[in-house]
């Protein structure tokens, strides 16, 4: 749009690489505004949920690294839970990462809407169960 702006040529003159002659009459350019807008749209929430999937996941990494590295001498079973915890959250976090960048996670999701919600369902049942029986060891 800006490039057609610039130049005073009709988008189509651009994307087909010859001039037509003919002017791009108002109705057409806010339509092609309106489809840009929403593409930034689309684009900035893309990048805003990868960022937070991102951050989750490397401060998950580096307190879980960190829990490693302290922990030598430590043989606390929610301890070690906590730990193994925070790093699956940490791979999690990349693979959603990857997921939702490649367009795999938004397929699955138009798809399978149910059964998304039945498998968030059973993760967090096993993530409180092993959570709880690491606390159960622990006394």
């Amino acid at each position: 749009m800006e490039l057609a702006d610039f130049y005073d040529v009709d988008i189509r003159d651009i994307i087909d690489g010859e001039r037509k002659g003919e002017d791009m009459n108002k109705e057409e350019k806010e339509r092609l505004q309106l489809v840009a807008d929403y593409a930034e749209t689309e684009k900035n929430t893309l990048l805003m949920r990868l960022r937070i999937f991102s951050i989750v996941g490397l401060i998950s990494l580096i307190a879980g690294l960190t829990m490693m590295v302290i922990s030598r001498d430590n043989n606390l079973p929610v301890y070690d839970y906590l730990m193994g915890t925070l790093m699956g959250v940490a791979i999690g976090a990349l693979l959603v990462a990857v997921f939702y960048s490649t367009g795999v996670l938004e397929n699955m999701r138009k798809r399978k809407r149910t059964l998304m919600k039945v498998l968030l369902v059973i993760s967090i049942l096993i993530l409180l169960g092993t959570f709880i029986a690491a606390i159960i060891a622990s006394l």
